[in-house]
């Protein structure tokens, strides 16, 4: 009965609409844009309710996003700029669909992706980055070529052109809450090291390794209440609750899990994606950061998930009576469950000892650990829903509603520290 009710809060999950670039959070719009030497163009049309939902309508936000830079789970673009569309423009039409007129303007020339979510829980804000996601029940929508593949596809706008009547579905419905995580130790037997500081010099026989655990946030934000509940429980699964969404990837259908994209064996495909971002040496009182970096210099560190990472989606498969090698047998609990999301209450991650280093003319993975910074980094994790989230953020700095909410973990980093 308990995976039953943990399979079937999964079920719901969006499928065709994964993509829809919801997750990261919001940057405002651009107020002007350097790349604009034509009129700025338009783009209207449609946004079309395609479900039905229990909860009062809510606000729909639409973002237009340059599909050169696509937002998460497909990249880690921003949007360029939105609209709104308030629940009193819905109108019931003859085939019993609500739908509402948008338009979304000063667009520079560019292939734009539609994307867009109804703020059904009215937790949505633009001016502040940690409000800037889709959470559970909001419905999640794009401009699609169909309703059957789903498939997200681009809006071409140049020279000044009005592109009309282009339709916007909202047809998915989250049934899970967005990654907020704290960063927590972690100790593998026999190494050392490790845990939220990293030792560049780290010699030893296992990885280093932390862990990102599901908490709740609970905070009023300038007079506003953002509430996450959570975190999941395995032994009592329950919808809307944080957690980390696990999919072991089987790109090529062999029934074995990938291994990473751009390192290879024994290095495993495994989302929720995680980005590190140097944020500087130390942190000031007002919460910037010093940093030794150029003006257009970044270093973005690597993490990828541990092997203990896999046992608990095992043994979830297995309790589940799941069979994913289609042999007719339950899987043992070696078996591993591909391109099924499991939501867990945490996960373990091993810090990779190599960094993607941009000075401002060029990229290039730099493989000796200690050419990498000093100092504190971020973390993100960006789900297969499109939802992200990073630690460390600015709800640290907002007063606790609820005494399981502690915000100063919000505030917590990953150390790298070493010989100069």
């Amino acid at each position: 009965m308990l995976a039953n009710t943990y399979r079937a809060l999964l079920l719901a999950l969006p499928a065709g609409l994964l993509a829809v670039s919801l997750g990261c959070d919001y940057e405002a719009p651009h107020s002007e844009d350097y790349r604009q030497e034509t009129p700025p163009n338009v783009i209207s049309g449609e946004v079309v309710l395609a479900i039905p939902i229990e909860q009062e309508l809510g606000h729909v936000v639409l973002l237009a996003t340059d599909a050169s830079n696509p937002g998460p789970p497909e990249g880690t673009g921003f949007p360029y700029t939105f609209t709104t569309v308030p629940p009193s423009a819905f109108t019931r039409g003859t085939d019993g669909l609500l739908s509402a007129n948008f338009t979304i303007t000063e667009l520079y020339d560019a292939d734009w992706l539609i994307t867009g979510f109804m703020d059904v829980d009215n937790d949505f804000s633009a001016l502040f980055g940690e409000f800037g996601g889709a959470t559970c029940g909001d419905v999640l929508g794009a401009h699609i070529d169909s309703v059957t593949t789903q498939n997200i596809v681009p809006v071409t706008a140049t020279g000044g052109d009005h592109v009309e009547n282009i339709a916007v579905t909202l047809g998915q419905q989250l049934t899970v809450e967005r990654p907020a995580f704290t960063i927590e130790t972690a100790q593998l037997d026999g190494s050392s090291g490790n845990g939220p500081d990293i030792d560049l010099a780290y010699n030893g026989p296992f990885p280093q390794a932390f862990v990102v655990r599901a908490t709740p946030i609970h905070a009023e934000v300038q007079g506003l209440n953002y509430d996450l509940d959570g975190p999941f429980d395995l032994t009592d699964p329950q919808e809307c609750q944080t957690g980390i969404l696990v999919v072991a990837n089987d790109k090529d259908g062999d029934g074995v899990i990938d291994f990473h994209p751009l390192f290879g064996d024994p290095v495993l495909d495994i989302t929720p994606q995680v980005y590190l971002t140097f944020l500087g040496e130390s942190q000031n009182e007002d919460g910037t950061w010093n940093s030794s970096l150029g003006p257009n210099e970044s270093w973005a560190g690597l993490a990828a998930y541990s092997i203990l990472a896999l046992q608990p989606l095992r043994d979830m498969a297995r309790a589940d009576g799941r069979d994913n090698d289609a042999d007719g047998v339950v899987d043992e609990s070696t078996e591993e469950p591909v391109n099924t999301p499991f939501l867990l209450p945490e996960a373990t991650l091993m810090w990779l000892p190599a960094g993607l280093h941009t000075d401002g003319d060029e990229d290039w993975l730099e493989t000796d650990p200690l050419a990498l910074p000093r100092g504190h980094w971020d973390i993100t994790l960006i789900s297969d829903s499109g939802q992200t989230w990073t630690v460390p953020n600015d709800l640290a700095y907002f007063p606790s509603t609820d005494s399981a909410y502690d915000p100063a973990r919000q505030a917590e980093t990953l150390q790298t520290f070493g010989p100069e």
